[in-house]
């Protein structure tokens, strides 16, 4: 108890899918493991926002976070078939309120 409440997403369409976590900065769960896998690794800033893109040929994923420190958390997001811009605009989706 007295720790910060994690709100996860998955989506499906047949096709694609994607998961999503929301949890306080210092927070782990799952994906934050999984996110660990990925071999590649860029980042960069977008509307006033800090993001980490990465990508794994052997586990044929991608993944994006998101961190909005002045509030106290991040989003991560991994996917199996999304561009970086796709996942660029569902993390913005869920920040720019």
């Amino acid at each position: 108890m007295g720790e910060d409440p994690t709100v996860e997403l998955e989506y499906s369409n047949g096709e694609a899918s994607f998961s999503t976590s929301q949890q306080g900065i210092a927070q782990t769960n799952d994906l934050e493991y999984l996110w660990r896998n990925f071999e590649e690794s860029e980042s960069y800033s977008l509307h006033g926002f800090e993001f980490v893109y990465v990508k794994s040929e052997k586990m044929n994923a991608t993944g994006m976070r998101v961190a909005v420190p002045e509030k106290g958390y991040k989003i991560t997001l991994i996917a199996d078939k999304l561009s970086k811009e796709e996942m660029e605009k569902i993390l913005l989706s869920m920040v720019e309120k």
